[in-house]
């Protein structure tokens, strides 16, 4: 409570009396009802609260949440938080993980094993390969020629020249670069999937039009001083090890930035995930909102509207940690 009241205090004062403000830059208050923000939202993050925030799912398969708060430091030192690691950190979870260079070798995933479960993981993808994994057409038909009694080594080379593939194929096209996985006779495109959940943030595209455009087009007209990362990830999620591939970028627009973090090819589990965070200068400081967007087939069909409220509420909860985290840092 102590500190909530401290917060609150600064808070004030940066609003009202305290950091110096152009004239220019919008009020805070002005900019959160431009966002979207209800009056009641408002109140709590001059209150100093993360404020977390309902949002419509933008498909069936959609496990959406979003956060915003202000903070009395500028974009560049929120940004710069975010770059050293406070956002875009490792999960606690991870097995393994390695940084993937601009043009992509075999290399680059020498640290990607199969392993905890490594015998009964590499079956998986032999013979009948499993239907639970995340496969284009192509590569289970690839998968499906290594017999089952294929070592695990040799199944492991396998599983590196596809995750090669995939982020070969990103990399020079970006979402048109992601082959769809095989749902029996149907397919499922978590490009799609990414697409809209990046539409739907029109709302930042009106304060950061240029970054937004980036984000939405890349790799096409990166702007000068754009950052982009991009990272294999094994790691425990739902109580499975799953491979991750992910895409950091960082995009200025003037005083403005717009940080995305996409996992664009997941092994298993679900399809992909997308979390934007616009950080927007306003009087006083910097306004932050943040929406996450998580594809699954897990919510869609009967009862979808129950699963997809149980799991927003989960992410929420995990969300809510890294931005106090963020908040504290500007403190």
């Amino acid at each position: 409570m102590g500190r909530m009241i401290r917060i609150a205090g600064l808070l004030l004062l940066s609003w009202t009396i305290g950091t110096p403000a152009r004239a220019e830059l919008p009020a805070a208050a002005a900019l959160l009802a431009d966002l979207g923000l209800s009056a009641g939202e408002i109140a709590q993050v001059q209150e100093g609260q993360i404020v977390a925030r309902r949002v419509a799912a933008t498909h069936e398969r959609d496990l959406a949440t979003s956060f915003a708060f202000f903070a009395p430091v500028t974009p560049a030192i929120l940004v710069k938080d975010l770059q050293q690691g406070l956002l875009l950190k490792v999960d606690s979870n991870t097995i393994a993980g390695g940084t993937i260079s601009a043009a992509g070798t075999i290399d680059d995933f020498k640290g990607l094993v199969l392993s905890p479960g490594g015998a009964v993981r590499a079956r998986r993808y032999t013979g009948t390969v499993d239907p639970s994994l995340n496969l284009s057409t192509e590569e289970r038909s690839a998968f499906g020629r290594l017999p089952v009694t294929a070592p695990v080594a040799e199944v492991e080379s396998h599983v590196r020249q596809a995750l090669l593939a995939r982020y070969q194929a990103y990399h020079a096209k970006g979402l048109a670069g992601i082959a769809p996985f095989a749902r029996g006779a149907a397919t499922r495109s978590a490009a799609d999937d990414l697409r809209v959940s990046l539409e739907s943030l029109k709302n930042l595209q009106k304060h950061a039009p240029n970054a937004y455009a980036a984000m939405l087009g890349y790799p096409k007209a990166q702007p000068a001083g754009s950052v982009s990362t991009f990272k294999w990830v094994h790691l425990m999620a739902h109580g499975a090890p799953t491979i991750v591939l992910v895409h950091g970028l960082v995009v200025p627009d003037g005083e403005a930035f717009l940080v995305m973090q996409r996992q664009y090819y997941v092994s298993e589990g679900f399809n992909g995930e997308q979390a934007v965070a616009g950080i927007l200068p306003a009087q006083g400081g910097s306004i932050v909102i943040y929406a996450n967007h998580t594809s699954t087939d897990q919510v869609a069909g009967f009862g979808g509207g129950a699963k997809r409220s149980i799991g927003s509420k989960l992410m929420a909860s995990e969300l809510e940690g890294i931005f106090a985290k963020l908040q504290k840092s500007a403190h």
